[in-house]
């Protein structure tokens, strides 16, 4: 069975502040649109295409959040279905044995 690779909980910041970046752009791009004052900006800009360009990144960006937020679930069951069983096994051996399984207690998945 194949594991999902490691998401690095930098990529989830790093999308949030991108996302942000993003999002300020595309208006301060809408006000510069809407400004009739800069001809030297919009021959030298293509303002719709700008704006255009951003939101694909935007829409690109939920997207692998969504993508990153489905593997962190998937993530958190596997882990939880492992504590489960090994809660399972530490119970039965005390019930086997009388005595309290020996080691720590298995941490809870986050």
């Amino acid at each position: 069975m194949r594991m999902p690779p490691k998401v690095k909980p930098l990529a989830t910041s790093t999308l949030l502040s991108l996302r942000a970046l993003l999002e300020s752009e595309v208006d301060q791009l809408l006000k510069w649109g809407e400004t009739a004052d800069a001809p030297s900006l919009t021959e030298s800009v293509d303002v719709a295409a700008e704006i255009e360009r951003r939101q694909q990144k935007l829409a690109n960006l939920a997207e692998a959040e969504a993508v990153l937020q489905a593997r962190a679930e998937e993530r958190y069951e596997l882990e939880k279905a492992e504590y489960e069983t090994k809660l399972a096994e530490r119970a039965a051996q005390q019930h086997q044995t009388g005595r309290k399984p020996r080691g720590r207690t298995p941490k809870p998945p986050l």
